[in-house]
């Protein structure tokens, strides 16, 4: 009977992992969101929302412009998603993508931040709405 629980065991343990991407790997599939050269000194890199009102918060407080103009080339910012604060989390981080494929991230990024509300409901018509606003490319968006 153990031999067959610890048969059971191993069996479901390799199938839950079987759709699992390591890590390194996963991270050579995605481009990042990079804002500045990828080879500087100084990598500042935020997990955010764009949902999170504390990022928005952190955002407007306009931390990443007063660095770039102190070290300008030394320094660069990565953005990587971390969708957890709203029921739009998903589908904003979703959006993000799409305009980054237009190269249009941080244009998205900043327009949310700058111009919703905390916690905006964002709807997937207000995401198109949006792209729209930045110079994005609606139909393949």
């Amino acid at each position: 009977m153990a031999i067959v629980i610890l048969l059971a065991v191993v069996i479901l343990a390799s199938w839950r992992n079987a759709d699992v991407i390591p890590q390194e790997e996963l991270a050579t599939l995605v481009t990042p969101n990079l804002d500045g050269l990828a080879n500087t000194p100084v990598k500042v890199v935020e997990y955010a929302d764009l949902t999170c009102s504390a990022c928005r918060q952190w955002h407007n407080m306009g931390v990443k412009e007063q660095l770039q103009a102190e070290f300008g080339d030394q320094v660069s910012f990565e953005y990587r998603h971390f969708p957890v604060i709203t029921a739009s989390s998903p589908k904003a981080t979703e959006a993000a993508q799409c305009a980054a494929e237009q190269d249009g991230f941080w244009a998205f990024h900043d327009y949310i931040y700058e111009n919703l509300e905390p916690y905006p409901n964002l709807s997937a018509d207000r995401l198109k709405e949006i792209a729209s606003m930045v110079g994005l490319e609606r139909e393949s968006f």
